[in-house]
């Protein structure tokens, strides 16, 4: 049996050795790794339910057409309101209901404070016994784990800085509202006619310079990064994307940085300046990566 880490949860060293086996092997986004029994339990008990709550909920208000996502806690449903309007409807799996609940109120307290067009926001509260389901806004767009690793995209690197920089605008709104994401990966990263939306605010919240700090959102716009530039990259290695892309050493340095190999960004303003410095083709260390 096998699991698979985070990079959040790589050591600092691991991070600088990862290449092109964790970027594309599989679609995988995560590093393989042998699993404790109580891990492989949590996989088992927390089976997918959604085929009884689509049976069960065909007469609801919001009527379910099918299921376009799907995580550990929650599975995602693509609907429309009585006035033919698309929705999403967020619904909490039963087992496990204590986790999936408290990051249901997270997400709910989070969303209801925030108004950026690139991020969904909260149409209706479904409340079922002790389950409190979200229907969000529809936003358009295939995430960007479906288009490299089913779609077979091969993201230009003007592509890659402009979804990168749309990525960082809404994350400096966010850091700005002192929230966290924590979920930065291809999968919640919607791309559509050249718009980015920023998806699933399940684990969400609000920096308290402890446990919810903002450099984790800059490892995870690191790792993303990495995922764009390798949607570019021909053939597996056993070397690491220091060596295996073809940046100059300002862009690494900015990418170790995101990383936290080396002393990370204290601001997402300083995220956003020095990637604008690095990857600015107008910029005299620019060095374009072969395509």
């Amino acid at each position: 049996m096998i699991s698979f880490l985070r990079i959040t949860r790589l050591s600092v060293s691991e991070r600088g050795k990862i290449g092109s086996k964790y970027f594309t092997r599989n679609g995988s986004l995560f590093r393989k790794k042998y699993i404790s029994i109580s891990n492989m339990m949590f996989r088992i008990i927390n089976r997918d339910l959604s085929s009884i709550f689509f049976k069960k909920n065909q007469l609801s208000e919001y009527p379910l057409i099918n299921k376009i996502g799907e995580g550990k806690f929650a599975v995602c449903y693509y609907s429309k309101t009585k006035e033919n309007i698309p929705v999403v409807i967020k619904y909490r799996k039963q087992r496990w209901c204590f986790l999936s609940q408290c990051n249901a109120e997270s997400e709910i307290k989070i969303l209801s404070k925030i108004n950026n067009p690139h991020i969904p926001k909260i149409i209706d509260i479904i409340n079922e016994g002790k389950s409190r389901n979200i229907v969000l806004e529809y936003k358009p767009g295939i995430t960007i784990r479906d288009m490299i690793f089913k779609q077979n995209k091969r993201f230009t690197l003007l592509e890659t800085i402009d979804i990168f920089r749309q990525i960082l605008d809404i994350i400096e709104y966010l850091h700005a509202n002192s929230i966290v994401h924590h979920e930065i990966r291809p999968q919640n990263v919607l791309y559509d006619d050249g718009c980015v939306n920023l998806v699933d605010f399940g684990f969400a919240n609000y920096y308290n310079g402890e446990s919810h700090i903002y450099e984790l959102d800059f490892v995870c716009l690191g790792e993303l990064l990495l995922f764009l530039l390798y949607s570019n990259y021909k053939g597996v290695s056993n070397d690491s994307w220091l060596n295996e892309l073809e940046l100059n050493e300002a862009q690494k340095v900015f990418i170790k940085k995101m990383l936290m190999i080396l002393q990370p960004h204290h601001h997402i303003s300083e995220v956003c300046q020095d990637f604008k410095t690095c990857f600015d083709q107008r910029s005299k260390i620019w060095k374009p990566i072969k395509e």
